[in-house]
């Protein structure tokens, strides 16, 4: 074998020696970029981990919390009252007592749509807490010409056992109940409502503010048979077995309690808190 054999042979195997390095580099890359990864996995499934364990770690903490806050919190309970039948006129002179209608009065739309048809009604609030005293608000509307516009009462003091009854009168137009009326006939609730609310703050800085809310429908407006575009409101007479008299009643709803680190600040415990718009 000539010197020029052995130098293509030895070309040869130190060329094949350089592949099965390459190979042999490329392999413990990718191995080493499968370690990297497994291990990013793991890394990521540990941090998802630990999120969750720190979320229900400071859930509970809330949860705490809301738990020390409602210990100390005021209790209350709200009982409906009567709705005056029939319903108010507003009077001529402002911020005076609305004037029930006559029972048989009509109504002609489109004239009357706009006229205000209001409501008087009644519910109660009862300290039944260990407090001797708790400061409650409702939401008041007396003279509510512009119809949607209420406001809060001052603070009243309800001593531990006392009850406090709240008269509320609010309008309505009459096109509103007629909206109310035309749903009912539709075999639906309807959603003309008046929507008064009683708010009990414990007066802390860091604590509570119960809300109770209450629906009144503004139910009991009928057609006048062979009247097109007539209206009148109900009438006992036309009760049917098992009605319910007068139309319409008041309805408390189940308490709501807003929790607070810092009413001052406007910080809640629970971001998603809100108060009812006033």
């Amino acid at each position: 074998m000539d010197t020029s054999t052995w130098i293509s042979i030895a070309s040869a195997v130190a060329a094949g020696g350089s592949w099965v390095w390459a190979i042999l580099q490329r392999n413990t890359a990718e191995r080493a970029l499968t370690v990297a990864k497994e291990a990013n996995n793991n890394s990521t499934r540990a941090n998802g981990i630990a999120e969750r364990a720190l979320s229900v770690s400071e859930h509970g903490a809330v949860d705490a919390q809301k738990a020390r806050l409602m210990a100390a919190a005021p209790r209350i309970s709200v009982s409906a009252g009567r709705v005056q039948w029939p319903p108010l006129r507003q009077a001529d002179v402002p911020h005076s007592r609305g004037i029930p209608w006559e029972r048989d009065y009509i109504f002609r739309t489109p004239r009357e749509a706009s006229t205000p048809v209001g409501l008087r009604y009644t519910f109660s609030v009862k300290n039944i807490g260990y407090d001797t005293k708790i400061n409650v608000n409702a939401r008041l509307a007396p003279d509510d010409r512009h119809y949607n516009r209420h406001h809060l009462s001052p603070p009243i003091g309800i001593a531990a056992g006392e009850t406090i009854t709240f008269t509320m009168e609010e309008f309505r137009p009459l096109s509103a109940w007629i909206e109310q009326a035309e749903a009912r006939e539709a075999g639906q609730p309807g959603t003309v409502e008046l929507r008064p609310w009683v708010r009990v703050d414990d007066g802390q800085d860091e604590g509570t503010i119960g809300i109770v809310k209450l629906l009144v429908p503004c139910n009991g407006l009928v057609r006048v048979p062979d009247e097109e575009g007539s209206w009148r409101f109900r009438d006992p007479s036309t009760l049917a077995p098992g009605e319910q008299w007068p139309p319409t009643v008041v309805v408390p709803l189940p308490g709501e309690t807003l929790y607070f680190k810092s009413k001052m600040r406007g910080e809640p415990l629970d971001p998603t808190t809100e108060e009812p718009a006033v």
